[in-house]
């Protein structure tokens, strides 16, 4: 029977190795060039693919928006009391995320970390547009109360997801509901890819605020 056994593994050993040679390698997500791959960075020289094999997956995005009032608006001494706005407006916003995977990280399985930090820097023409649904959506996050329409960094994410198993999932933090209305035609609040109109892509609720 041993013998049998021995047999049998040493034919079974060869097709493993051959099938395992005849699996591509998965494409990493950075791949591509500068046209075509999802980030403008890349892999940083294989940086980002040993991060991610290690647990660790680190994103940035900026956006840049440029907007000028051609006609109408708020205007008037009313105007003028309440704000300082010009026809044109400039805003940059940042989106750094940072996300752990614990397992891969060798700490302990299941678990994960998810945190995002955002910044926002320029004036916009929120207020002297004078519409109901803001027109640079960027312009309003991070949503910090006593920063409107001015320099703004906050932490707007910081959760942790631990898998139990048995379909049992614990999940707690701070909660970014932001992208809660995500849909395919006008993507979330904080997506990029999208009309820069708050119009649409977000309930007519008031955003969640950081402090």
């Amino acid at each position: 029977m041993l013998r049998l056994a021995y047999m049998l593994l040493a034919a079974w050993l060869p097709a493993l190795a051959e099938a395992q040679e005849s699996t591509p390698p998965e494409a990493s997500p950075y791949d591509g060039n500068v046209w075509s791959r999802a980030t403008l960075g890349g892999d940083w020289g294989g940086v980002r693919d040993r991060w991610a094999a290690m647990g660790i997956v680190v994103g940035f995005d900026v956006t840049y928006t440029f907007q000028g009032l051609a006609s109408g608006g708020f205007d008037g001494p009313l105007f003028h009391r309440v704000s300082d706005e010009g026809d044109t407006g400039n805003t940059a916003s940042g989106d750094l995320t940072l996300e752990l995977d614990t397992g891969k990280a060798g700490m302990w399985e299941g678990g994960r970390f998810d945190l995002r930090v955002e910044g926002r820097a320029g004036r916009s023409v929120l207020q002297r547009a004078g519409s109901v649904s803001a027109v640079d959506n960027d312009a309003l996050f991070p949503n910090v109360v006593d920063r409107f329409d001015q320099e703004a960094l906050a932490v707007t994410a910081l959760t942790f997801t631990q898998h139990l198993g048995a379909g049992v999932t614990l999940f707690g933090g701070l909660l970014d509901n932001a992208e809660g209305d995500a849909n395919e035609l006008a993507g979330s609040a904080v997506a990029n890819g999208y009309f820069p109109s708050t119009g649409g892509r977000a309930r007519p609720s008031r955003p969640r605020a950081v402090g």
